[in-house]
């Protein structure tokens, strides 16, 4: 019973954070990329388009947050679940 309770909290967490999560940061990224002006942290417009992809990889896995340059790009809140989905696996 306690393996399904948590397999179930992990899929319904997602379904309430991830979609959200994933539509602001994708409409992020398009303004970044068509106004790179708007870029808080004024690291955007010295990416090359590797860096870009990579940026973006990081945001939408959730990972970022493991990498100290890249914490508090695309949303800069965002670094928090990183924080709160390894503690959930680790809670577990």
């Amino acid at each position: 019973m306690r393996r399904e309770w948590i397999v179930d909290y992990f899929r319904n967490r997602f379904a309430r954070i991830y979609p959200v999560y994933f539509l602001v940061t994708l409409a992020t990224f398009v303004v970044l990329y068509l106004r790179p002006d708007y870029d808080l942290i004024g690291r955007w417009a010295g990416y090359t388009t590797q860096d870009m992809v990579l940026v973006a990889g990081l945001n939408f896995t959730l990972t970022k947050a493991f990498f100290y340059p890249f914490v508090f790009t695309g949303i800069a809140q965002g670094w928090t679940l990183t924080v709160e989905e390894c503690f959930y696996a680790l809670a577990v």
